[in-house]
């Protein structure tokens, strides 16, 4: 009870601190709001929403996890609201590859693997751990995706295995409840005018101490935009260091 009062008043901070596209100065953040954060096309999704229900019916537990996949999907998987902003963010910007750390159900990537097929990237999806393959494959199986549409990593160490050129090949990287420590070394590494940094975490009380890690050690991605429940960063060499808060 105390949590979801706590989520409340944490929520109600951030709606009195955000601006929307009148308060945003940013030429970049202004474009990229109007373009894909607020814009009003609306895929249905009809097959990925036929996957989160799935699950969210299933009290079935991946092996070696305490989570049921109606409680991952609760907490860990976008709503259709922020499934639906990265399909937009991904049709703005095109990228070749989106990246997945923490993958379970693989709702996240599914989004993705709806749109059409000229305009999906390669998804990487690295699993929270080897258990959830069974669960990521069926929602593949109801989305109807094509196998060479996406490549899954049982072991999230493998992630960390992407050395010098290869990290320019990210082009859009999403993180789910992961250990923020662990990718600050390759910022800068990472970092390329073309590429984003999604970091999804629906864990209020987590938030705030989550963020100012993120924002203390973003290197060179110099513009963040606060959604609540998503931080996304930029590399935009060429702008000075802002920090963005966008009602959403």
């Amino acid at each position: 009870m105390l949590h979801k009062l706590y989520t409340w008043i944490d929520y109600g901070l951030y709606l009195i601190k955000s601006n929307s596209l009148h308060g945003t100065h940013s030429p970049f953040v202004y474009q990229w709001a109007e373009s894909v954060l607020y814009h009003k096309h609306r895929s249905p999704n009809h097959r990925v929403e036929l996957a989160r229900s799935w699950a969210l019916k299933s009290s079935k537990s991946p092996e070696g996890s305490s989570d049921s996949l109606k409680n991952w999907v609760l907490k860990h998987e976008p709503s259709a609201k922020y499934g639906q902003l990265l399909q937009r963010h991904l049709l703005r910007f095109r990228p070749e590859r989106l990246v997945v750390y923490g993958c379970g159900t693989g709702i996240l990537p599914a989004y993705a693997l709806e749109l059409p097929s000229e305009k999906q990237p390669q998804v990487h999806a690295y699993l929270h751990s080897p258990g959830w393959l069974p669960f990521l494959e069926k929602t593949m199986e109801l989305v109807g995706s094509a196998s060479e549409s996406w490549v899954v990593h049982q072991h999230l160490e493998d992630g960390f295995k992407w050395q010098g050129s290869d990290l320019v090949l990210i082009d859009a990287l999403w993180l789910v409840e992961q250990d923020p420590s662990k990718w600050f070394e390759k910022w800068d590494q990472l970092a390329h005018p073309a590429h984003s940094v999604w970091i999804y975490n629906v864990q209020s009380n987590e938030r705030t101490r989550e963020w100012s890690q993120w924002m203390q050690h973003k290197g060179s991605y110099n513009i963040s935009v606060d959604l609540f429940w998503t931080l996304c960063l930029f590399y935009r060499p060429e702008q000075s260091a802002e920090p963005f808060i966008l009602r959403y």
